[in-house]
């Protein structure tokens, strides 16, 4: 005896799980098909869940110490036709693999360095030398996240010139970053700060005067000093100069007075320790040449002259 069955089904639902699977009526066939009766099966299935896989892309984002990311898109791979709009990637949160610049997760993203600022101190004053260096005393950054290990490091101080004035500006250059979590950063910008250039102290030595035979006058030639300004600086002078008196002796003292720095580039940039100086010199006495005529006469028995000076 041989017999087939024939038939087809549909599952109750096209969604995962189990279901009942209707059929059509089924039926048998074959030479003894007279001495049989079938009953209709009831039947059931399982679909199973469909394996697909997602993506997602991040935001980039500027330095802010941690690792998160902001998620921009979500998609997923493998969906069946027409499923597009019933079924979506939600939820989660994304990580970069760490808080550093340039760093990779699953999607592919970056870090940009935070921009900073910086500023700096210098010694209120120096004394004018001539150069334009200023003496850095602190560094500081401004705009770093939490306990970051960061530093503003190197750099020269400069004023705008090398003469004195009161709250001159002083520029930083050639400074950078150093410590850990100094790639992470960006120094945009250092501010200036201000300090003050004082006066030099100049001190006048080796005074000098020419010694004159007596004149009656006390004026003095041949004077001058020296003095202890920086090498390659322009300064001139005014004084007044004079003997003690207008007598005759040695070592005599030539008194300076009202001594000032009148001009040269470099005037402004000192300040006179004393106004004053003495020099010694000689007033010699002074020689004279008396001249004798005589006067002609009548012979008169002596050798009486009569003379005219």
């Amino acid at each position: 005896m041989s017999f087939e069955i024939n038939t087809s089904g549909t599952f109750a639902s096209a969604l995962a799980g189990t279901h009942s699977v209707a059929t059509t009526p089924m039926t048998i066939s074959g030479a003894m098909v007279a001495n049989y009766s079938l009953t209709q099966p009831t039947l059931s299935g399982i679909i199973t869940q469909k394996s697909i896989t997602g993506n997602f892309t991040a935001a980039n984002k500027v330095y802010d110490g941690n690792n998160v990311a902001t998620i921009l898109t979500q998609t997923l791979n493998g969906i069946v036709s027409g499923d597009e709009s019933n079924v979506s990637l939600t939820g989660g949160s994304a990580t970069f693999n760490n808080k550093n610049v340039a760093s990779v997760a699953t999607t592919t993203a970056s870090i940009t360095p935070l921009d900073i600022t910086g500023d700096f101190t210098v010694t209120s004053t120096k004394v004018y030398d001539g150069n334009t260096l200023a003496n850095v005393t602190s560094r500081t950054l401004n705009g770093v996240i939490g306990a970051d290990v960061v530093s503003m490091t190197g750099g020269v101080a400069n004023y705008d010139t090398d003469h004195t004035g009161v709250a001159k500006t002083v520029t930083l250059t050639g400074y950078g970053l150093s410590g850990g979590d100094a790639i992470n950063y960006t120094l945009t910008s250092v501010a200036t700060t201000t300090a003050s250039i004082t006066q030099r102290t100049l001190t006048l030595s080796n005074f000098g005067a020419d010694s004159k035979y007596y004149d009656g006058t006390t004026v003095a030639t041949g004077i001058g000093f020296q003095d202890d300004r920086l090498s390659g600086d322009n300064l001139s002078f005014g004084r007044d100069a004079a003997f003690e008196d207008a007598n005759i002796g040695t070592n005599k003292n030539v008194n300076y007075s009202n001594i000032t720095i009148s001009g040269g580039l470099d005037k402004n940039n000192y300040v006179l320790a004393s106004t004053t100086g003495v020099a010694q010199a000689d007033i010699w006495v002074k020689p004279i040449t008396v001249t004798i005529t005589g006067i002609n006469k009548v012979y008169d028995g002596n050798a009486t002259a009569t003379v005219s000076l």
